[in-house]
């Protein structure tokens, strides 16, 4: 189903909410939790912010990680096991994992 129309108060919670994916990206972000914030269900959450934003919400949960991430590699003497952390990651491994399939390069390169 593609998304018509959205009121006003639909837009500005969507808006309220990817504020707050960038302020908590330490924290699980999961879609029915943000939906749920919203003051939507699921699917008119994830078309709206597709509508407003032109990628789903887990697109831009994980670009805004990596971009974080990144920034903080380049600017900050912080280890990558925090920087893991810091960006949601719970295992520095997996977090590495992500960053190369993203960037195409290994966050010690990116230093």
């Amino acid at each position: 189903m593609l998304l018509k129309k959205l009121t006003f108060h639909e837009e500005q919670c969507i808006h309220a909410v990817k504020t707050y994916i960038v302020n908590h990206l330490n924290e699980p972000l999961t879609i029915k939790e943000l939906a749920r914030m919203a003051g939507m269900n699921p699917q008119k959450f994830r078309d709206g912010f597709y509508f407003l934003f032109e990628m789903h919400p887990a697109e831009y949960i994980h670009s805004t990680r990596m971009l974080t991430a990144r920034h903080m590699l380049k600017y900050t003497g912080n280890p990558v096991k925090q920087i893991a952390g810091d960006v949601g990651y719970q295992h520095d491994n997996n977090f590495i994992r992500a960053f190369v399939k993203f960037f195409g390069e290994t966050p010690s390169s990116v230093r």
